[in-house]
């Protein structure tokens, strides 16, 4: 069974909230283009989260891409 703990959970969410910008998480679209379907990025993340299945690593993603969202569109 794989595992992804607590801390590493929240690096990967702190790591993406960094990582987004309005170009490359612009929309729904361009953030599963340049993240969820990224293989060189997939590949880093199995480096970095060994323990980690890749459902719970996407689930971080779109939480991560969700939060950002909503953040983003309260500044505007």
């Amino acid at each position: 069974m794989a595992v992804f703990d607590e801390q590493s959970r929240q690096r990967l969410f702190d790591y993406l909230q960094q990582s987004f910008d309005g170009e490359n998480a612009a929309d729904l679209e361009t953030f599963a283009r340049n993240f969820l379907h990224n293989g060189a990025l997939w590949d880093r993340l199995a480096d970095l989260f060994p323990t980690a299945s890749a459902s719970a690593l996407r689930s971080v993603m779109t939480e991560a891409f969700a939060d950002w969202q909503k953040r983003r569109q309260r500044l505007h």
